[in-house]
């Protein structure tokens, strides 16, 4: 079990691979690209003069003062153009970098010098290539990027990625295939677009941190049933990541319908620095909250409630405030210090409406352990991805909370881990590993509960409870540019998915932290698995997932985001 654990780790952490380049073309030689030409030309002459004059100097006495002042000349030009020449070699793995982050390349293959694919062989790697010439016969699945160099797809070859040159020339023959763009770039203009890619990045980074539960800018709404119809006006936090802001209020207020009641949040944040942040921030709450957001999104489950009357919350009551601070370090990783002071109270289902659901009725809202609860929370994360619908990368978040006085007892430590991992072009393999562990007697509002709605797919919603977790998800998607070069009919069209849940949930009892382990054993692993079709990022999937305990009929199943 441990080196099954350990093997299952070992996946979240390795390094994504480059997925689906958007198109560009740009086949303007720039004099940056042109210097390197002419200062290889210069060299060459000054080398022929030189060494005709040097030639002359050894085979005849009769040299002059001027020929000897011609030839220290030369010697000199000969240094100056070897150091400029030296220097754009030796900026070529800087260049390179550049290139790579703008064109969306990582974990290249690097050869110094010229570089050669063979007709018949296949490469599935990017490939970088510094101070030298690249040939290509055979099938490169990825990018090229060739720095102080050229750049020769010959006949019958294929790149399936972008032909980058910086600093040279792309030269692609009529027969070739290249299935993204064709790149000429000169270095001081690669430089130029970097600085204003970085600009833009900050500018408008990608808001990772963002929870985006609102439907419209400024309008809260939402329906489950609990609160019925929730409507409210607000302002979502901001991270404002080009330097020009610092600070953001944020919160809303609205009104519950069927709960007869008021909800607030009124926060704001002050940070120092940008990109490695120092932050603090105030809020106070009155929530209709619940600890089921890594199950289904706020948004998601909105749709669901009002159309098919189904509910996959648990909700309950939060009032109080806190206080944190953050520490960020270069826009993809925080670590948070909260202090929370929440009053806890259960709320009952106060609704039955929907626009469809015929005579399904909302499942009853569960009790939770009521009364005040002071915690202290360490949060860390790290969320290096890039891409919305299309996402490669990973995300950790490792959170530790203890209670310090009030109504409850427990300490509790949850992981969640999640690799989006392309393979290769149109075939990508996502996972999630989540375990959880806990000291003392745990509220129902922090219990473990898996089963059902994107934890067991198979299986009841929450059928098992208890204060130690283990959780595997994984799905592979066969996206339509796998056979985008087939017929058939409907993998031409939509993702295919496949994918599999294995989980376990055990009560342990009021011991510490590291204990009670011991309950977690292979015979009791629940699994399932399942295939399913969907949009091209597979999001959106319509799926049937299936039990391997027993014998069962296949649950069906609708998603419009994301699982994980």
């Amino acid at each position: 079990m441990k080196l099954l654990l350990s093997c299952l780790i070992v996946c979240f952490v390795l390094a994504s691979v480059p997925a689906v380049k958007a198109q560009e073309s740009d086949s303007t030689r720039t004099g940056q690209s042109a210097l390197v030409d002419s200062l290889k030309q210069e060299m060459k002459r000054l080398e022929h003069s030189y060494r005709l004059l040097k030639q002359r100097a050894d085979s005849t006495q009769s040299f002059s003062e001027t020929d000897r002042l011609e030839l220290k000349k030369l010697s000199q030009s000969l240094t100056s153009v070897g150091e400029e020449l030296k220097q754009l070699t030796q900026n070529a793995p800087r260049l390179a970098n550049d290139a790579a982050d703008i064109y969306d390349v990582q974990d290249a293959i690097v050869y110094n010098g010229n570089y050669t694919l063979d007709e018949g062989d296949i490469v599935r790697r990017d490939v970088k290539v510094l101070n030298g010439d690249a040939l290509i016969y055979g099938t490169l699945d990825g990018t090229i990027i060739v720095v102080n160099g050229d750049a020769y797809i010959r006949q019958n070859a294929k790149v399936t990625g972008d032909v980058v040159v910086v600093n040279g020339k792309a030269h692609v023959s009529t027969d070739a295939d290249v299935g993204g763009s064709v790149i000429e770039r000169g270095g001081s203009e690669l430089e130029t677009r970097r600085s204003i890619t970085r600009t833009l990045r900050l500018t408008d980074h990608p808001d990772i941190w963002q929870d985006h539960n609102f439907f419209f800018e400024k309008l809260a709404v939402n329906y489950n049933r609990v609160e019925g119809l929730f409507l409210g006006l607000g302002q979502e936090k901001e991270y404002y990541w080009s330097g020009i802001e610092d600070f953001s209020p944020y919160g809303f207020v609205g009104y519950a319908f069927a709960l007869h009641r008021w909800r607030y949040q009124i926060g704001l944040d002050k940070w120092w620095g940008n990109e490695n942040r120092f932050e603090v921030g105030l809020e106070g709450h009155s929530l209709t909250d619940s600890k089921d957001d890594w199950i289904i999104g706020p948004k998601e489950n909105f749709v669901y409630s009002i159309l098919a009357k189904e509910d996959f919350m648990d909700y309950f009551s939060r009032d109080g405030m806190s206080i944190h601070v953050a520490q960020y370090y270069e826009m993809n990783s925080r670590i948070t210090l909260s202090f929370n002071l929440d009053k806890y109270s259960s709320l009952s289902k106060n609704t039955n409406w929907s626009i469809f659901g015929g005579h399904k009725v909302f499942r009853p809202n569960p009790a939770i352990g009521e009364g005040w609860m002071r915690s202290i929370v360490v949060d860390l994360q790290h969320r290096d991805y890039s891409g919305d619908t299309k996402r490669r990368g990973w995300m950790a978040d490792l959170r530790g909370e203890t209670t310090v006085s009030g109504a409850f007892d427990f300490k509790m430590l949850t992981a969640n881990v999640v690799c989006y991992q392309p393979l290769f072009r149109g075939l990508q393999l996502n996972m999630r590993l989540r375990a959880g562990t806990s000291a003392g007697i745990l509220p129902l509002q922090r219990l473990y509960q898996i089963g059902g709605f994107n934890s067991l797919s198979a299986f009841t919603y929450k059928e098992f409870s208890g204060n130690r977790l283990l959780l595997f998800n994984a799905e592979m998607l066969f996206s339509p540019e796998l056979f985008r070069h087939s017929s058939f009919f409907p993998l031409n069209t939509v993702t295919l998915i496949l994918f599999g849940d294995v989980g376990q949930v055990q009560a342990a009892g009021s011991v510490g932290l590291t204990s009670g382990w011991d309950l977690i054993n292979s015979h009791d692993f629940k699994s399932d698995f399942g295939v399913g079709l969907g949009n091209g990022s597979g999001s959106v999937r319509i799926f049937l997932a299936w039990r391997t305990d027993i014998s069962a009929s296949p649950t069906f199943g609708i998603r419009i985001t994301r699982p994980f």
